[in-house]
């Protein structure tokens, strides 16, 4: 299966799919900055800021064991279907949870911009978002290793 042409169209979508959420952290940032400032009443500013870096904590620590769990269910589907381009197309569901996952992140972050400590901390949720989606990103070797795994071949390949 080398540089088979679903593999590569796999690759390519979820690459797309990568770059578009990495697109909207430009955008997070200058809205961090330019969005107004909102008191919520009777809550510091602190306190949003607290609340939203517990949630970002949790879903940075969560979406990989959610993730790994989801595939899980794939492997086991796949083992009855057989079918790759169904394994691949899931694949992709599960990656485009975990971006959604870290989306929120960046939520957390405008939300702190807007009614908590201010813009300056969105930076720094900015950044988490980034290495993570950085970590995240899809590439070959971690497709065909997912491959050779549904298949049931050993996963580190050997120097015939």
């Amino acid at each position: 299966m080398p540089h088979s042409p679903t593999l590569k169209r796999h690759l390519l979508r979820m690459r797309l799919t990568a770059v578009g959420f990495l697109a909207s952290l430009p955008v997070a940032v200058v809205a961090a900055f330019f969005l107004p400032r909102v008191g919520v009443p009777h809550v510091s500013p602190h306190a949003v800021t607290f609340v939203c870096l517990g949630v970002s904590l949790w879903i940075a620590f969560t979406a990989d064991r959610a993730a790994r769990r989801a595939m899980v269910r794939i492997h086991d589907a796949f083992s009855v279907h057989g079918e790759q381009s169904r394994l691949l197309r899931d694949h992709y569901r599960v990656y485009l949870g975990v971006l959604l996952r870290l989306e929120v992140i960046t939520l957390c972050g405008l939300a702190t911009a807007m009614a908590g400590t201010g813009p300056r901390t969105t930076l720094w949720f900015l950044v988490v978002v980034s290495i993570l989606m950085a970590l995240a990103w899809p590439t070959e070797g971690k497709t065909r290793l997912l491959l050779r795994r549904a298949e049931g071949a050993p996963t580190h390949p050997t120097s015939d």
